[in-house]
């Protein structure tokens, strides 16, 4: 069984927060392995949904929280958000650190636009 899809690809005016989907995924796989009670309901969070690069973003500032991404991999995430918000309007660097939350610095985004120029695959 695939992971939970909690936004239609259409039209979608709600997505999980924080995480959701993972939780859901772990309570479905111990209600159906252990059938107990406990795991039947789950409160879930639901947010409006804005838009793909909103989720990605999340994501990102997530992940720097957790440090769970490698440099290449970081500065590779940073600048697809970087494109999939320029198609709908463009961004200097601080409008573009403001929409992060100010979670990586002004150098660093420096930095991952030159490795991910540098290094793509």
């Amino acid at each position: 069984m695939g992971p939970s899809r909690t936004q239609p690809r259409r039209r979608a005016l709600h997505r999980q927060g924080r995480r959701g989907n993972t939780r859901l995924d772990i309570h479905r796989t111990l209600w159906q392995d252990t059938g107990d009670p406990a795991y039947r309901d789950v409160f879930c969070l639901f947010v409006p949904w804005e838009s793909e690069s909103e989720v990605l973003r999340a994501h990102i500032v997530e992940n720097v929280a957790r440090c769970e991404l490698s440099f290449i991999d970081l500065a590779h995430a940073i600048m697809d958000l970087k494109r999939q918000i320029e198609t709908v309007e463009t961004l200097n660097r601080s409008q573009f650190q403001r929409r992060l939350g100010h979670v990586i610095s002004r150098r660093r985004l420096i930095r991952y636009k030159f490795a991910a120029r540098s290094w793509s695959p």
